[in-house]
This record gives C-alpha cells, structure tokens and sequence, in this order.
C-alpha cells in the first residue's frame, strides 16, 4: 500500500471496511485520495499502473480520457443509463491499458 500513488488507476471498486463505496473502478487517483487510502491503511489495493517504459503517449493519452469521461459524465449520477454508458467507455479503455483489446 505505501506504493500507492497519484495516476494509478482502481481495478475494482473500493469499499470501506463498512461497506461504502469509496471509489468507482476505473478512478484515476490523485493525492487527496491516495492520502486518503494511506489513511484508511488498506492492505491491498488493485490498480493498473502505468508501465515506465510503454509508450508513455499512449498511456497519457489513455489517462487523460478516463479523466475526460468522468468530467463528461459528472452531472449524470442520477441517470441509470447513464452511468452504464459510462462503464462501458472506462472498461473499454481499462481493457485497452491491460492489453485486452
């Protein structure tokens, strides 16, 4: 867990130790919420990691996207069709930064 850091992106979502969600799969963290989780002291946390010597172009490109449709779907919480859409885009570009697609 003290490898977390800001640009790692969740694999899974991230439930508190109650049950809450704390973040949806596919966020890209920043520093308030890595210290937030350090905080929490999670024992294990399942992100994608960008690789230092992959096409970094490729990788900026594939973050700043995530990014862009959170920012695109951030005033659609409410609607159910909605937010799958949005799944869909981010398992997409999630597949794409592990290789699947």
């Amino acid at each position: 867990m003290d490898e977390i850091r800001e640009g790692m992106i969740l694999k899974k979502d991230l439930f508190s130790p109650f049950g809450d969600l704390l973040l949806k799969k596919g966020s890209l963290l920043n520093s308030k919420q890595v210290s937030f989780l350090k905080k929490w002291r999670l024992k294990e946390l399942e992100v994608f990691e960008i690789e230092k010597n992959k096409n970094k172009s490729e990788d900026s490109q594939i973050v700043l996207a995530l990014s862009m449709i959170d920012g695109k779907f951030a005033d659609y919480d409410s609607d159910v069709s909605m937010m799958k859409l949005k799944s869909v885009l981010k398992n997409f570009m999630l597949g794409s930064l592990s290789g699947k697609y």
